[in-house]
């Protein structure tokens, strides 16, 4: 993805409804899973941090992502949403079993 479509998704999804709309149902379905709070968690394809920053307002503290984009990377790190290292889905840099919940969420 390109610079200008990272600047417009930071932002616009705060406060967009598909954005809202769709926290609402991924908050709902994550609740269901009834993870503690230190569940190690990452987030795959973090783009500017929706999802990371739907984790920590969940109370989730243990939160990793992963971006291919260096530019995905630095919108997460001004947002102060945690640990973003850059990788690739087809070869996470992670042991097995490291994880209890992964999203890849599009």
């Amino acid at each position: 993805m390109d610079v200008a479509t990272y600047a417009v998704e930071a932002a616009v999804e705060e406060n967009h409804w598909w954005f809202a709309g769709r926290r609402r149902l991924f908050s709902d379905i994550i609740r269901g899973f009834n993870l503690p709070r230190g569940a190690n968690i990452l987030d795959v394809g973090t783009g500017t941090g929706s999802n990371l920053r739907l984790l920590r307002n969940l109370g989730f503290t243990q939160i990793t992502g992963i971006d291919q984009s260096l530019e995905a990377i630095r919108f997460c790190a001004d947002k102060g949403l945690g640990t973003v290292r850059l990788g690739d889905v087809c070869a996470l840099p992670f042991p097995d079993k490291s994880f209890d919940l992964v999203l890849r969420l599009t």
